[in-house]
């Protein structure tokens, strides 16, 4: 007898390139693009973080989506499949991509309270998930700046003010 070798032909080659465009993607979206492997019109894109259920999108004629809702600073695996046909899809081709810190964002609500003649605290909120500022004062008349103040809460406390003078 003779042993007859031969592979199959395949019918939905799997996209190539895979890769996250950075400079599209922020605290919460990942910009995610691939070649197609083939002539398909559609992608299968699935998501998740670490261990957690695959969240599937269904993608037509670009080979490329930006994924929104996600978590600022998260890892998350990616993976497409070409969908040439109704039951004809290709392997998925597997990468990572992790979403950037958040942006900061300047403090808002910047109010004064117990003012005397020599000091005043000043309050504000935060303009995401800060937990430190760097804060600067002067007299309005002043040209320079204070030096920087680390404040590692939302209000601080002025002293050693000049009397009877703007800030």
């Amino acid at each position: 007898t003779t042993d007859i070798v031969f592979t199959t032909i395949l019918t939905c080659p799997a996209p190539t390139n895979p890769y996250v465009e950075m400079k599209e993607t922020t605290d919460t979206t990942i910009s995610f693009a691939w070649d197609a492997g083939g002539e398909e019109k559609a992608w299968d894109l699935q998501y998740r973080k670490a261990s957690d259920k695959w969240t599937s999108i269904i993608v037509e004629y670009k080979p490329a989506y930006i994924i929104t809702g996600l978590e600022a600073n998260t890892t998350y695996e990616l993976r497409v499949r070409a969908i040439c046909g109704e039951g004809d899809t290709s392997r998925f081709v597997n990468t990572k991509a992790t979403t950037k810190e958040p942006a900061c964002v300047a403090p808002t609500n910047l109010t004064y309270t117990d003012i005397t003649a020599s000091s005043a605290t000043l309050n504000w909120e935060a303009g995401n998930q800060e937990a430190a500022w760097i804060l600067q004062y002067k007299a309005a008349s002043d040209e320079i700046w204070s030096k920087n103040i680390d404040v590692e809460k939302n209000n601080y406390t002025l002293t050693d003010l000049a009397a009877a003078t703007t800030y």
